[in-house]
């Protein structure tokens, strides 16, 4: 992520970017010429800032850094030159998509630096007493999303990071009774999800303080968060399951009506984006092709009982158009209806014979 900030022009720092028509021709000269040389999203101008989401796809961390610093310096001189414009530029770490946040939080961080020239990378931030907070607000946040999805492995993975981060975390008050501070709010959010503690509501902030070794106090927060992220997932699980088994209830009970997955969805308060990609990962198939099935085997039964008409067996199991009906009951079924019917009823009569 990168976070361009416009000082104006030389002696004057006053210069909002937005408000100038020769400005608006900067905007669109940088954001050209940064497309030109890299797949990137560049935003809107904000006051005097803009911000740059960079797609990387070199593995090398340390090269990647090297060539965001030079595409830059190119665009920043030829902004220089051409409008007399000073900027300075924030740039943070590389993260994962669901982690973008984080590197938003970085070029900020970056940008407003009084260290540095003109382009300021996180990494190149001399580190101080209260970076080592700075850095466990932005695992935290990690954490807690983790958590909220019931991630158990990745919350572990994010505690080791912390643990192996700041060896020294139970001998630095500091960053000590931050992670405290931290374990705290993972009982907020097992408390947002219906978890409770079955012993004293106090106990779970007790046995941290007890802690007595930076040994025990990483083994307590571990098998906290462990506990938590587990009892999530479980309840996850529980209610994804739920949802399965309502929409499967609807289906097997107003197939014949006119019901589509926006029906369904509206029902269950959730989005027909979620509940398809939901009931697709937990049973295999997706919605209509569930409704589909369920609709030709009704169909099936009732054709056996050769009591309804073509155009009524249709009708009954959800389809108006009885010429949809049958090319999707031949494509299901190898047999037209009428040729079903036929088959079905001559094996009956054969058996009566």
């Amino acid at each position: 992520m990168l976070m361009f900030r416009q000082k104006g022009k030389k002696g004057d720092y006053d210069a909002q970017l937005e408000n100038s028509f020769d400005n608006e021709e900067i905007y669109t000269l940088f954001k050209n010429n940064l497309k030109y040389r890299c797949k990137c999203i560049i935003g809107p101008v904000m006051l005097d800032r803009v911000v740059v989401y960079v797609a990387q796809s070199v593995d090398d961390l340390y090269q990647q850094r090297v060539q965001a610093i030079s595409c830059i310096e190119e665009i920043m001189d030829l902004l220089g030159k051409k409008y007399d414009i000073e900027f300075k530029v924030g740039i943070g770490r590389i993260h994962d998509d669901q982690d973008i946040l984080l590197s938003y939080q970085e070029a900020l961080k970056a940008l407003n630096c009084d260290e540095g020239g003109r382009i300021v990378h996180i990494d190149d931030i001399a580190p101080n007493t209260s970076d080592a907070g700075y850095e466990i607000d932005l695992l935290e946040q990690k954490l807690m999303i983790s958590l909220e999805n019931g991630d158990v492995q990745r919350c572990l993975t994010i505690l080791s990071d912390i643990f192996r981060k700041y060896p020294s975390v139970f001998e630095q008050d500091s960053i000590h009774y931050r992670i405290i501070e931290m374990m705290a709010a993972v009982r907020r959010i097992a408390m947002e999800n219906g978890i409770r503690d079955k012993t004293d509501p106090g106990h779970y902030i007790k046995r941290i303080l007890c802690c007595c070794s930076r040994e025990e106090f990483e083994q307590v927060c571990i098998e906290e968060v462990r506990n938590i992220a587990c009892q999530i997932s479980a309840r996850k699980k529980s209610n994804i399951g739920k949802i399965v088994e309502l929409t499967n209830k609807i289906i097997n009970e107003r197939f014949s009506e006119d019901l589509n997955l926006d029906d369904v969805s509206k029902e269950l308060h959730i989005s027909p984006q979620y509940l398809s990609r939901l009931y697709k990962n937990e049973t295999g198939e997706n919605f209509i092709e569930r409704l589909t099935s369920v609709r030709i085997e009704n169909a099936k039964k009732l054709l056996k009982e050769y009591t309804y008409s073509i155009k009524e067996v249709c009708y009954m199991s959800g389809y108006s158009d009885p010429n949809y009906f049958s090319k999707l009951f031949k494509k299901h079924v190898g047999l037209s209806p009428t040729d079903y019917q036929k088959q079905v009823q001559g094996g009956f009569q054969r058996g009566l014979d």
